[in-house]
């Protein structure tokens, strides 16, 4: 579903919004309108946020009937909130990511794609990586990973993870 949010609504330039309500607007003034294919709850959540200053955020898909909107993964409210320039949701959704970091669930974040889209993400999950490689390693959940890349995946992808661990790998000094 597309959903058109408008710059001026929000955070535009007040002035700006000001003359266009003093002048009227018509065909010869332009707005700015920024178009994207946002998931209907994450919309939600966003509007909700810039209303109340709250978010609840997850790592797994939960409902909630408290009025407040659906429970969204914390990884699309980071990328909405990095696209919109929504600095205190982004600096939310980081801290949420960051604490949430755990053995079992490194691996699949630090090789993710979501990692390589923003720095910030990937340097949290990458510190988090190697500063806790000795227990990671021996979790089902590193060695499951690599066993579903062997027959699971297609040979780009396999290759850029492998790239990943080498470089993570190194950086380490492993």
């Amino acid at each position: 579903m597309t959903f058109s949010v408008f710059k001026l609504i929000l955070g535009g330039d007040v002035n700006y919004i000001a003359k266009s309500i003093d002048a009227g607007i018509d065909s010869r003034h332009t707005r700015r309108r920024i178009t994207m294919e946002e998931d209907f709850d994450v919309v939600r959540n966003i509007l909700y946020f810039i209303y109340t200053n709250r978010v609840t955020f997850s790592t797994l898909n939960i409902e909630e009937n408290d009025g407040t909107p659906k429970v969204c993964d914390a990884d699309d409210i980071y990328g909405s909130a990095h696209r919109l320039d929504l600095e205190d949701l982004k600096v939310k959704s980081l801290r949420f990511l960051k604490q949430t970091c755990n053995r079992m669930n490194i691996t699949e974040r630090v090789f993710s794609k979501f990692s390589l889209l923003y720095v910030e993400i990937d340097k949290i999950y990458s510190e988090f990586f190697q500063n806790h490689w000795p227990e990671i390693r021996e979790t089902s959940e590193f060695a499951e990973y690599f066993e579903h890349l062997e027959v699971g995946s297609d040979l780009e992808e396999t290759r850029r993870i492998f790239r990943r661990f080498r470089e993570l790998m190194t950086r380490a000094n492993f």
